[in-house]
């Protein structure tokens, strides 16, 4: 073979082992280290190299990739908005929906400012959401030009709907939002350890939901106003300005962007109505929603404020629809 091609053996397999490592590192080996590309290069190309040979190479061709390798960092992706409601971000949070509560929010890209945080029964129903989203929109008078989401049914009036599996804003809000979650999920796992919760049993989940949802949606109306009131740095390279978020999406010619809202009339938000559906009970469920209700009224009891009395109240209504 290396005859044919007027070459030596040597030159042959470098030129080949080079064409290897262009391909592979336009995808997503990019970010593997030399001991997976020696991997993969004998099994999708029967070709055996040393292992040196394919650190050297590696170097020689990525030298940025292999740097960021041995600080064990991956490459990113470059995100571009020109200005506030270009593109919106809408995804949920399962974290919680084990213990029955479901989490569903909305990321400017722009302004990173957060449109909504819902807690609820299900981030599921697309009916659900495109009542969040109308809300905003109804608060907005417009809607952004392109939507990222998991849902169809949101995002109209909207010159395009992008369907993502891992809408890149928003996971990076989630992942602030983390520590609260884990909190709470502790706090769950703490009473079903005492056995005090079920989290299979129906009449557990709707009761936990009856006694803490109120706490969960203030605990996160109040995350989501300091975030949206918090100062983002400035970060080198960023295509994004740093800044205010309700500062960068209210006013964005601040620093250079623009406003992509588009206006709708009130027609058009009324006809957008017939898609949507009120998020319902706390409990998600009417008949025991009126019960735990009338509980309530016959214990003479409020609605907690803190989440030690929402354990409380969950004991003792518990132990009441428990008693045969």
């Amino acid at each position: 073979m290396a005859r044919f091609f007027g070459c030596g053996h040597a030159s042959l397999m470098f030129s080949i082992n080079n064409f290897c490592y262009q391909e592979e590192l336009q995808g997503p080996n990019q970010n593997v280290v030399y001991r997976k590309m020696w991997r993969c290069l004998l099994r999708k190309y029967w070709l055996n190299v040393r292992r040196s040979t394919v650190q050297r190479i590696l170097q020689e061709e990525d030298p940025e990739g292999s740097a960021q390798r041995r600080q064990r960092r991956l490459i990113r992706r470059d995100y571009f908005s020109l200005g506030p409601s270009q593109v919106w971000h809408i995804d949920g949070n399962d974290k919680l929906k084990p213990y029955g509560f479901c989490l569903h929010g909305c990321i400017d890209g722009y302004s990173r400012r957060c449109m909504w945080l819902h807690v609820g029964t299900t981030n599921k129903d697309a009916a659900v959401v495109a009542t969040l989203y109308l809300n905003t929109v109804n608060q907005l008078e417009g809607c952004p030009q392109l939507v990222r989401s998991r849902h169809r049914e949101c995002g109209g009036g909207c010159n395009a709907v992008f369907f993502s599996l891992q809408p890149l804003r928003i996971e990076a809000f989630w992942s602030h939002l983390r520590p609260t979650v884990v909190w709470w999920i502790g706090v769950f796992q703490e009473m079903a350890a005492h056995g005090d919760l079920e989290v299979g049993n129906f009449l557990h989940k709707g009761i936990l939901r009856f006694c803490f949802m109120p706490i969960i949606r203030q605990q996160l109306l109040e995350f989501m106003e300091d975030w949206n009131d918090r100062r983002i740095r400035p970060h080198r390279g960023a295509t994004v300005p740093g800044g205010r978020p309700n500062v960068l999406f209210f006013l964005p010619e601040r620093t250079g962007g623009d406003n992509f809202l588009n206006h709708l009339s009130q027609h058009d938000r009324q006809q957008a109505q017939h898609y949507c559906k009120p998020p319902g009970s706390d409990v998600g469920n009417e008949p025991l929603n009126r019960y735990l209700e009338e509980m309530m009224a016959n214990m003479q009891r409020r609605v907690p404020d803190t989440w030690q009395e929402a354990a409380q109240l969950y004991i003792d209504l518990v132990y009441i629809a428990s008693d045969p």
